[in-house]
């Protein structure tokens, strides 16, 4: 068992989910990308949850923020963070899973779990960033989560950057329009039907 330079510790020794999404976040590396994706007790149910969960609370903050401002606050716009999620959620899994079979048909590599374990631990924190404001929020989430999605696809298949591109990008943009109007039908939806 390789030690961790910085720290001292085995590689594989288990870290807790925030630690996980930091070391995503602020040491997007090959050798961080690849300790998450092997990291004991998770898998891609606990990852999955990683997502859902960060956008309920950002979700969840930001409309009881914004709720209380306006001085109206009622059970049932506590629906609303719950779709989105569910959305938001949806979507990711969808792009990492689309983007792992672009890069198995372009370089022969890849492993869906390991992609999911690894990209949900950035997208996680990026989706909590994101659903707090929806408006500033879509914009935060769209802007960065290309930019990780493409550093851990090349990162954990361990292939080159113009493969990366490639299978990062030919399915990243259409789902970007898909998860963008199922958004906005969702919030439509929701401001229609509850009351």
């Amino acid at each position: 068992m390789a030690p961790d330079r910085r720290n001292g510790e085995p590689a594989n020794t288990y870290k807790p989910w925030y630690r996980l999404w930091m070391l995503a976040l602020l040491t997007p590396t090959h050798a961080a990308f690849n300790a998450i994706a092997d990291q004991p007790g998770t898998s891609v149910g606990k990852a999955s949850l990683w997502i859902f969960l960060a956008a309920v609370a950002g979700g969840t903050i930001g409309l009881t923020s914004v709720s209380t401002l306006q001085g109206r606050f009622s059970a049932g716009d506590l629906l609303q963070p719950i779709v989105v999620a569910a959305v938001v959620t949806v979507a990711v899994l969808f792009q990492i899973v689309g983007v792992e079979a672009s890069v198995r048909w372009i370089s022969k590599k890849g492993s869906y779990r390991r992609a999911v374990i690894a990209l949900s631990a950035a997208a996680a924190p990026l989706a909590l960033i994101g659903t707090v404001s929806l408006s500033s929020g879509l914009v935060t989430f769209v802007g960065l989560w290309p930019i990780w999605l493409l550093l851990g696809t090349k990162h954990v298949n361990s292939i080159t950057w113009w493969q990366a591109i490639r299978a990062s990008y030919s399915v990243f943009m259409p789902l970007v329009v898909v998860a963008v109007l199922a958004a906005l039908f969702s919030g439509l939806f929701l401001s229609q039907g509850v009351r």
